[in-house]
């Protein structure tokens, strides 16, 4: 999503989506979830697979000497940069880093893939691009080989569980992907949420719903002072969309029906992008084209009252000395909720993946390494680090709150997805269709449209609902 900051879970790429959609390669998306190591050996020792020897232990498989991972380059891949070094001194095994920019890793991974090809060992995904792994097939299902059980691990949010099962638990199913047998293909790494900042010194409280954060916006808005009540981010495609996203789920809206009947006209979703209007009118002047870059920085120059964000932007502009103009005068908290909803924070996870090319005894040790990272202990270090943790239990460490104020509205704001599972809903995320980029830019565009006054909610809504039904039906989605 955005390249400045570059906010942990996503960065916008729309000139790659541009690509993308013109050549019908669109990209998908990932998770989250760990297991404690005692209760994963048990498991391996259990489990009978058609790949992988029944009862592998370190002492029957051959250690390679070194093993190589695919990962981000940016803030995302800080941790487990950080700890590698604890794991080769540990199992005398080197960690090797393949890093490429957003864009050039998804590109890489799908040629290598393509290609059948073992260059890596592990790969760390955004998990947006969950549906484009799980429909090609091109990862290990970690349930079949190792015995892993979906929600098995209460230290575990579900959401981090959902996130990486394929095809999706609960929600529309891309056509062909629904007589799949689900697998679960993912342990996330970067257990990123967004969070709410807002200036305590000119806001009593935290605000808990969206009425309130509008509330508190027209209360202290004051142009002629410099001071905005709140600040969208506004920009054209998938920024647009996902600023939207939390306030079109905390109204009870989405994109889609489970029969892949579009919403966006629903009473909802025009309900809530009319709220989001609302907002815009009490935000910096030009806001309807801002990316996060400039989102964070209005609140860490002191124009902006509350905004949603991402732990980067706050570690990187709000809370940076060399950087914000009121540390002292914000505090960080879940982000408000709505209807049945208590948090309405959309995931931004990052996934490890043992890719299905490779040996078998490469995928024991690489399964070693996700048990390995995952653990409490090593999770804290890698917390410490500047990684995000997803354990519960490491979020709410007190020497992490400490550092990291926004630790404890993450737990909220996994606790806000799981809810929502929990009711047989799909977590706060984005469609989970190899086609939701190509989704979020179309439906990010229109409200772009609508927040810059081009457009009423409801013409902006029904136009991207028939862009929607242009794209997809051709692809074959029942969509009406």
């Amino acid at each position: 999503m955005s390249s400045e900051p570059k906010k942990v879970g996503r960065r916008t790429f729309i000139n790659y989506i541009v690509t993308i959609i013109a050549t019908g390669v669109i990209v998908g998306a990932a998770t989250y979830f760990a297991v404690p190591k005692e209760a994963v050996t048990k498991t391996i020792e259990r489990t009978v697979t058609t790949t992988v020897t029944k009862s592998l232990t370190s002492a029957t498989v051959p250690k390679p000497s070194s093993l190589t991972i695919g990962i981000v380059a940016g803030p995302e891949s800080k941790g487990i940069k950080a700890v590698a070094p604890l794991f080769e001194k540990e199992y005398d095994i080197k960690i090797t880093f393949a890093e490429y920019p957003y864009d050039a890793l998804y590109e890489k991974y799908v040629t290598t893939f393509e290609a059948g090809m073992s260059s890596f060992d592990l790969i760390m995904s955004d998990d947006v691009w969950m549906p484009k792994w799980g429909s090609e097939g091109w990862m290990t299902p970690l349930d079949v080989e190792f015995g892993l059980k979906t929600y098995e691990n209460s230290d575990i949010p579900k959401t981090s569980y959902w996130l990486g099962s394929w095809p999706p638990p609960t929600g529309p199913v891309p056509p062909g992907e629904e007589k799949k047998s689900r697998h679960l293909y993912g342990l996330s790494i970067v257990g990123n949420m967004q969070v709410f900042v807002y200036r305590k010194d000119l806001i009593n409280k935290p605000p808990e719903t969206w009425d309130e954060v509008l509330s508190n916006a027209q209360k202290v808005n004051d142009p002629s002072k410099g001071i905005y009540g709140f600040v969208v981010r506004g920009m054209k495609g998938e920024p647009a969309t996902m600023h939207f996203l939390p306030i079109m789920k905390s109204f009870g809206g989405d994109f889609f029906a489970d029969d892949w009947r579009i919403r966006l006209t629903d009473k909802e979703v025009i309900d809530a992008l009319k709220f989001e209007i609302e907002l815009k009118k009490l935000s910096p002047p030009g806001s309807e084209n801002f990316d996060a870059a400039e989102r964070a920085r209005a609140v860490a120059m002191g124009s902006a009252a509350q905004a949603i964000t991402w732990p980067a932007e706050i570690t990187d502009f709000i809370l940076n000395p060399e950087v914000s103009k009121v540390m002292d005068k914000v505090e960080i908290v879940p982000v408000p909720g709505g209807k049945n909803l208590p948090c309405s924070a959309h995931t931004g996870n990052w996934l490890l993946c043992i890719p299905k090319f490779i040996p078998n005894d490469k995928k024991y040790w690489a399964f070693e390494f996700m048990k390995w990272i995952l653990t409490p202990n090593v999770q804290k270090e890698y917390a410490l680090s500047g990684g995000i943790p997803v354990l519960k239990t490491v979020q709410t460490d007190p020497e992490l709150v400490k550092k990291y104020p926004y630790q404890s509205a993450l737990k909220a704001a996994y606790e806000g997805s799981d809810t929502r599972i929990e009711q047989g809903l799909p977590a706060l995320c984005y469609p989970r269709t190899p086609e939701l980029m190509a989704i979020v830019t179309i439906v990010g565009t229109y409200i772009n449209a609508a927040l810059a006054g081009l457009e009423t909610a409801e013409s902006a809504m029904q136009k991207a609902k028939e862009e929607l039904i242009n794209y997809l039906k051709p692809k074959g989605y029942p969509v009406y």
